[in-house]
């Protein structure tokens, strides 16, 4: 019956469906597994509500907040609403995905896949940065948006099909995301585990941070300095240092693959610290500042309401996009959208806060790594897309919820661990009681 309802809703929004060809798949996806919400979800969330229900009012509140901004400026009421509704669609399934691949031995399956991808990706990555990739990406005719010294992002049987058409699936941005990502959670799983030929993760760590060093991305070290507090708090001294050596060893071994690769191409108009290192302060805001004061002044007698989901991802100035998924909020649905966003990070942030206590890292490194990935790039997440930060925002903001321990009852918290973590079955040493004495 549930599925029934929910399919009678949606049906007509897919004559409105998104035009990226991404989003399209996603969304079947996310209604199929939203069918599944109701008795799902509400066993999965049981003896700790609250934190959901917050989720839930903010992101209720950021719809109703953009959909009341494109009825003011004259937008078309349908789209509009097929728009808000698509992504409460693929906000429910990604959070039915994300509890059922929290259970049972799906954890440690999903991460022997998602190794296998960040295997897959940098192979191809680095094998396409070497041999040319400017070659055959469109972006490499226009030198504004695309440059041949920093690495993309490629799916490696594309490598195959070198010269048929676009060789890369997504830009440097997107590389360094990814990248970054999967180094802070790699060193997080170091940090809790001593996994046998450790060298072997160590050097998977050296190789990700070189990559992130060939992007050239500003966002992609921002996740890498965001989370390292979070990897490093509570833990031996020897770990910050194997840390700190491993960052060393992959600015090293990045700084001789630029070398090498400046040294395959026949001209060069920067030295590589002025194009990696010292060009990661010397290109300034790269035209967000700009972008961010128009956006400001776009939106002069609308700053509550906004302008809608459909008015997000366009062209600001000199930006393609908003650079910012946080003003794309704002631009959605004015400061009434931006206070529901405000609402779910919060509610993300309690739920990421009481699993930390509980000795589980990867939920709040999850969602600073993806926090410092879109608050200065990337563009609208209520609105739904197959791209970064529609999946990544809410994945992490559903992990921190749906996972999150039930709250303890007053005075049954246990001890701090030296590791800054608490866990329910600690063992409380106290002294030894003498046994009493009976009297005769």
């Amino acid at each position: 019956m549930f599925f029934v309802v929910l399919l009678a809703i949606v049906l007509p929004v897919l004559l409105y469906s998104s035009q990226e060809y991404r989003a399209a798949p996603l969304f079947w996806g996310c209604l199929v597994a939203g069918s599944f919400a109701c008795p799902l979800l509400t066993n999965r969330l049981d003896g700790r509500p609250g934190a959901a229900l917050w989720v839930a009012g903010g992101l209720l509140l950021a719809q109703l907040a953009s959909f009341a901004g494109a009825l003011l400026t004259g937008a078309d009421g349908w789209v509009a609403a097929g728009m808000g509704l698509e992504g409460l669609v693929g906000v429910l399934g990604l959070a039915v995905l994300v509890s059922i691949l929290s259970k049972d031995d799906w954890p440690r399956r999903l991460g022997a896949v998602a190794l296998g991808f960040v295997l897959l990706i940098l192979l191809g990555s680095l094998v396409g940065y070497f041999i040319g990739i400017d070659r055959y990406i469109e972006l490499g005719n226009n030198r504004a948006y695309y440059d041949t010294f920093r690495i993309s992002l490629i799916w490696p049987t594309r490598l195959l099909m070198a010269g048929r058409g676009q060789l890369a699936w997504e830009n440097t941005i997107y590389a360094g995301f990814y990248f970054a990502l999967a180094a802070v959670l790699v060193l997080e799983w170091l940090g809790r585990t001593r996994p046998a030929r450790a060298w072997l993760w160590w050097l998977l760590v050296v190789l990700l941070l070189a990559a992130v060093f060939l992007t050239g991305s500003r966002g992609a070290w921002l996740v890498v300095a965001g989370c390292m507090p979070l990897l490093l708090l509570g833990r031996p001294w020897r770990f910050a240092g194997q840390a700190l050596m491993v960052l060393v060893a992959a600015v090293a071994l990045g700084w001789v693959g630029l070398e090498v690769k400046i040294g395959m191409t026949e001209t060069s108009r920067k030295k590589p610290g002025e194009r990696h290192l010292s060009g990661l302060l010397s290109r300034g805001s790269a035209g967000r500042l700009d972008g961010y004061a128009q956006l400001w002044r776009e939106l002069d007698g609308d700053r509550l309401a906004g302008h809608g989901l459909a008015a997000t991802g366009k062209p600001v100035g000199e930006l393609l996009h908003e650079h910012s998924s946080l003003l794309a909020t704002v631009r959605g649905g004015g400061l009434a959208a931006a206070l529901g966003h405000l609402v779910v990070l919060a509610a993300a942030g309690w739920g990421a806060w009481q699993q930390l206590l509980g000795g589980r890292r990867w939920p709040a490194i999850l969602l600073v790594a993806v926090l410092a990935a879109i608050t200065f790039d990337r563009t609208n997440v209520f609105r739904l897309s197959g791209n970064f930060e529609f999946i990544g925002h809410w994945v992490a903001v559903l992990a921190a919820v749906v996972l999150a321990p039930p709250a303890l009852a007053a005075g049954a918290r246990p001890p701090l661990r030296r590791d800054i973590s608490l866990t329910v079955n600690a063992k409380v040493v106290g002294k030894k009681r003498r046994p009493k004495r009976s009297r005769k």
